[in-house]
């Protein structure tokens, strides 16, 4: 500090950039030394200039979660419109704040104006990012603020499908308490619902929970089912919340799109306790798919020795080859 006093006042341009377009501002604002920042704002530091990577020192500090900074660099910035700026990758100093769980910084920024549903190049507000991180703090700050749970990104995922995709059961409340039945059960551009996403990621609790509010009435969208994805991902609660939910003789005997029974994925996947269950429920042992494989058959093509018997599925650990 004591050196940036000194030579100050030799330059005619505080704002003179190196190579990389890094000005003195954007360097102490990146490495959080709110004193030079202060002096250099006091001298006239532009707040507004862009490095290479068209990143303000606003961006900087959001980042880096340099609050003291930030706060400096709005409350003194030449161009209000410095707090939506968009750096080489679309993104607002809110988007990195959020991605970097920097709760100050994000209420400084609302409070200096800073937009929640400016979207990046993947069509991704500052909430997806909340969102995926499970910020349940940020995320209901961000609610409060009237970011948009409705709008989806480029692959057709809400934040609720983000939610209930990474297991975050406090964050999927809040945003569906945002939302009406029909948002709720919207689907993405693979025609998956929330409810596919936890049960594929075998998120239990998403699971029971979505199911316990009795708006997923029937089984829709991608018809790898719900069921499918519970028995691809062997978490048995999932598996028992979907059958029990939708009915056993129902949920045994869904088609996928090759003809695979959920029986045939359990199987295929190695889940011996799932397909146990799913034969318990009334599976068919003996159905075929597209390609005429029995989950015994698909099984063994996939490695696992299994025997299938009228009421049970066990798996023995030791692989076997695939025949050819």
């Amino acid at each position: 500090m004591e050196i940036l006093h000194a030579l100050t006042p030799y330059y005619e341009d505080v704002n003179l950039s190196n190579s990389r377009g890094v000005t003195p501002l954007i360097l102490a604002a990146r490495e959080g030394h709110a004193q030079s920042v202060h002096f250099l704002l006091r001298f006239g530091a532009k707040v507004a200039m862009t490095d290479d990577h068209r990143m303000t020192a606003v961006h900087y500090s959001a980042k880096n979660g340099h609050s003291q900074c930030l706060m400096l660099l709005l409350h003194n910035s030449e161009d209000e419109a410095v707090v939506n700026m968009l750096d080489g990758q679309s993104r607002t100093a809110l988007m990195l704040a959020a991605s970097g769980n920097h709760l100050e910084c994000i209420q400084i920024l609302l409070k200096c104006g800073a937009d929640p549903n400016i979207l990046d190049k993947d069509s991704h507000s500052c909430l997806f990012r909340a969102v995926v991180n499970g910020q349940n703090s940020i995320v209901q700050l961000l609610l409060s603020n009237n970011a948009n749970v409705q709008r989806s990104d480029v692959n057709g995922k809400t934040v609720l499908h983000l939610a209930a995709a990474c297991g975050h059961l406090t964050c999927m409340q809040m945003i569906m308490s945002c939302m009406t039945d029909e948002e709720i059960r919207a689907e993405d551009n693979q025609l998956c619902t929330a409810l596919h996403w936890a049960c594929y990621n075998g998120h239990a609790n998403c699971v029971e929970y979505l199911i316990e509010k009795d708006i997923f009435k029937e089984l829709h969208g991608n018809i790898f089912s719900p069921v499918h994805c519970a028995a691809f991902s062997g978490v048995e609660r999932c598996l028992e919340a979907v059958c029990d939910r939708f009915g056993n003789d129902r949920c045994v005997r869904l088609l996928d799109a090759l003809h695979r029974t959920p029986l045939h994925v359990a199987a295929v996947r190695g889940h011996s306790a799932c397909a146990r269950m799913l034969v318990a429920r009334g599976a068919d042992t003996e159905a075929a798919d597209a390609e005429g494989r029995t989950p015994l058959i698909a099984a063994a093509q996939a490695g696992h020795a299994t025997v299938v018997g009228n009421v049970k599925c066990r798996f023995i650990s030791s692989p076997i080859s695939r025949k050819t």
